[in-house]
Parts: C-alpha cells; structure tokens; sequence
C-alpha cells in the first residue's frame, strides 16, 4: 500500500509516520500512541491491507489479552479509531472498531484501599531500606509519601521537574497530565520536609528541567514497572495477600484512592 519508511515498516508506514507527526504538531504528547504504533505496525505485516485496514486485523489488534490491564484494551480501540479516522481522510478504505468491543469488567470490582496502619507500615518499610548505590532508600520513602500526599498519578510524579516543586510556597505542579489541564496541588509542611532532604541528597546542583524524582542509570527517568515490582515487594512483607491488580490486590494506584496530610 505504500512505501516503506525508517520509522515503520508496515503496509502502512507512510500513514502511521503522518499520523504521528499530525498530531505532535498539534501539540498532543502522544508518546503511548506512538508505542501503539509500533505494535500495530508490527502485526499489520502479517495481515492482507491491500484494501485498507481490514476487520480482521482491527480484531486481532484489539482482541483481548489475559495479561492486559482494564484500559489497555480501551487505548487500542482508542488507537485505531483515530488511525481509521486519518485513514478515511486521505480516501484510504477502514474498519473502526466501537466501544462495544470491549472486555466487560467485573461489576463487583472493588480497589483494595490501604488503612492507616497500612500506609504507616508502607512508609516504616521504605524508610528501613537498606542504603545502596541505586538511591532506592532515598526515592521510594519519597516517592510513596507524594503519591498518598497529592492524589497524583505515578506517571505524573515521574515526569515532574525541579521547576515544578516549589517547597517555599508548598505546592507541586503537575504540568499536561492525562486530561490535559495543569493542576497545583498544596502539599503538607511535613512532606515538603521530606522533599527539601530528598533534594538535598539528590539535587544539590540543579536545574529547573532537571527531573525532580531522578534515576542515576540511564536516561534519568525511573521505570513504572519497576516501582511497582518493589511496591509488591513491601506489600508482601506487611503480610497483605497480592492477587494482581484485577484480582483486587494492593496497586500503587491505590495510594490515590484519597489524599492524606502527614
């Protein structure tokens, strides 16, 4: 169907590049889209296009996986009605999948919210990390009391700037986040303690794009999934059952659930 690119190599490299590039332009962050991407650019090679993007490979990309979260079903839905969409507009064939094409979720899911002798038991852990060269004993007692202090997402926490943290007025910045509108949100004087001494072990010297929660490996960004293994970890040693997120078990989300003052 078209020409193949450096970036995607798929019948439809040509469009996915345009696509992405349309709406970086327009100011959309994009970055899980473009990881999409790359996923159905990968499954498309092994699929007829010759007529556009078919039902059959819409249903292959969406179909539900056993190891998927709730909403990762939904981004892919997500994903390829826009693409559809993009596709449509330059008179090139497509199947756009509906929302019915979701999974049902159980009715009588509920989040595991952690009790007040369980949040302390978290931040006593965390605190008793053993020092090591990773600065695991610095971040997570940080990084825990932020998320349960603000109500922010662990993405939104990652992503947060040295400029972003103002410990003199006692509030945080969360700049773009999922639904595109900054929030501020005024912090306690206990965890903006906690962040001056987190700040003065790891930002001495800093600049205001610095990342504020900063890794010493790689590109300074902490991993996701990483954080989550470790919360498991001291999950587990407070003796809480872990039966993974959809089975109702203990989920760094959790620490979301309501917002506390320490």
């Amino acid at each position: 169907m078209s020409e193949k690119t450096s970036e995607y190599h798929g019948p439809f490299a040509i469009q996915l590049q345009a696509f992405i590039d349309e709406k970086k332009r327009l100011g959309c962050r994009y970055a899980e889209e473009e990881r999409l991407a790359h996923k159905f650019d990968e499954m498309s090679m092994y699929h007829d296009c010759n007529n556009g993007l078919s039902p059959e490979l819409v249903c292959d990309f969406i179909k539900y996986q056993p190891n998927w979260q709730a909403t990762t079903q939904k981004r892919r839905i997500s994903f390829l009605r826009n693409f559809g969409s993009h596709l449509i507009n330059h008179d090139i064939q497509a199947f756009q999948p509906g929302y019915d094409a979701l999974r049902a979720t159980a009715i009588n899911f509920k989040p595991y919210i952690l009790s007040h002798e369980e949040i302390r038991s978290l931040f006593r852990l965390s605190d008793q990390i053993h020092p090591n060269y990773r600065q695991s004993h610095i971040f997570y007692p940080v990084l825990f009391r932020v998320l349960y202090g603000t109500g922010m997402r662990i993405s939104e926490a990652l992503h947060l700037t040295m400029a972003d943290v103002d410990l003199e007025q006692k509030v945080i910045r969360v700049v773009d986040p999922k639904n595109h509108k900054d929030r501020h949100l005024p912090i306690s004087s206990s965890l903006a303690e906690y962040c001056s001494w987190y700040c003065g072990k790891i930002h001495p010297v800093y600049h205001g794009e610095d990342l504020f929660f900063l890794s010493n490996k790689g590109d300074g960004h902490y991993s996701r999934n990483n954080i989550q293994v470790y919360f498991n970890r001291l999950i587990c040693r407070m003796g809480i059952p872990y039966n993974g997120y959809k089975g109702g078990g203990p989920h760094l989300h959790c620490l979301r659930h309501y917002v506390e003052c320490f």
